[in-house]
């Protein structure tokens, strides 16, 4: 788990508002996904870890004296997948 803070004004609440209102949408959207997922399976299993291990190693470089578990928590979500 990695915590984002927020402050008052960090969220535009007309925007919440307006993504909260097109919630039964986005069922439609995770199923859209979740077929996507499907097809690529095969290839995320075989290049994911890489670009997991590659990301982690970067971010323990970048992020030299922090805790050591936030590369491990934000390293597994590689900005590219390959």
């Amino acid at each position: 788990m990695y915590t984002v803070e927020l402050r008052p004004g960090d969220v535009d609440l007309d925007r919440l508002t307006a993504a909260q209102g097109e919630a039964g949408r986005y069922t439609h959207a995770m199923t859209g996904y979740l077929l996507w997922l499907a097809n690529q399976w095969d290839h995320l299993a075989e290049t994911l870890p890489q670009a997991q291990r590659a990301h982690r190693a970067q971010l323990l470089r970048e992020m030299d004296g922090r805790h050591l578990r936030v590369p491990d928590v934000l390293g597994t979500f590689p900005a590219r997948c390959g």
